[in-house]
């Protein structure tokens, strides 16, 4: 429930691991407590009704952080505002999946590859991403604006 993870969010400051894999019945306001896990290493979202200023506010928080896992696939509110935190926020970042959000643009994308988060990814998947042009289908596109890039295609 949403109070469940707002429980976990306050009462867990040094939890590791998060994955609500999907949890769509989970409202949008079972996010804003994430903010309270600084030190998360690996958090999945995939399919969840998460938006924009959760993320935003939760990546503030534990910047420069340890995280080194977000999934954020199928999460159909966020936009470009969610990948431009992750360019100004994580710089530890390895696997990151923002598969089939149709809100991300190609700018976002350019941005997280100037972004310092670029340097540690080594897989990132953002096919089905419908506004980022060629990025969303051309695995050859990605591999050439994120050089330390091997793996993009996170989900089967």
């Amino acid at each position: 429930t949403d109070t469940g993870v707002l429980m976990v969010c306050s009462s867990l400051s040094q939890l590791r691991v998060l994955r609500l894999y999907a949890m769509a019945q989970l409202s949008p306001s079972a996010f804003t407590g994430l903010s309270a896990l600084p030190l998360l290493e690996e958090l999945d979202l995939c399919g969840c009704r998460v938006e924009d200023a959760a993320i935003q506010e939760f990546l503030a928080a534990a910047a420069p952080g340890t995280l080194q896992t977000l999934n954020l696939t199928w999460c159909p509110a966020l936009t470009d505002a969610s990948m431009l935190a992750v360019a100004a926020y994580c710089t530890q970042v390895k696997w990151l999946s923002f598969f089939g959000n149709l809100n991300i643009t190609a700018s976002a994308v350019e941005a997280l590859a100037a972004s310092p988060a670029s340097a540690a990814l080594r897989s990132l998947d953002i096919r089905g991403l419908t506004q980022a042009g060629k990025y969303a289908v051309d695995s050859k596109a990605v591999r050439e604006l994120f050089p330390s890039v091997v793996d993009t295609e996170l989900h089967h």
